[in-house]
Parts: structure tokens; C-alpha cells; sequence
């Protein structure tokens, strides 16, 4: 995917974009995903708050 955003000028990850979140940022952000989508959310698996910090650091 990274390659594919690339390739039509697009950023892949947050850094890339210019955000650089502190620890503390990501957890807020994750928090406020969890509130937003009712819960833990997912089809496969239900994302639980860890789990979307995880995925948060991961797109640094």
C-alpha cells in the first residue's frame, strides 16, 4: 500500500505528513476513536483500545 500512495504523490504515514504525535497524543487520539466508533470495533476482530494505539504508532 505504501508503495501505491507513493506512487500517486500520496503520504503514507503520519510523519510523512508532517504529525508528529507524542505517546501521550496517540492515546488520546486512540481513546477518542474508541468513543466515537461506541466501543471496541471491528468485523474480524473486535479492536480494543491497545490495539488501536498499536495501530496509531505503527503509521508513525
Amino acid at each position: 500500500m505504501e508503495d501505491f500512495y507513493h506512487k500517486i504523490g500520496m503520504p503514507a504515514t503520519m510523519t510523512e505528513l508532517g504529525i508528529s504525535p507524542t505517546e501521550d497524543q496517540i492515546r488520546q487520539m486512540a481513546q477518542s476513536c474508541m468513543e466515537a466508533s461506541g466501543g471496541g470495533v471491528g468485523s474480524a476482530r473486535e479492536l480494543l483500545l491497545d490495539d488501536m494505539i498499536e495501530i496509531y504508532t505503527m503509521a508513525l
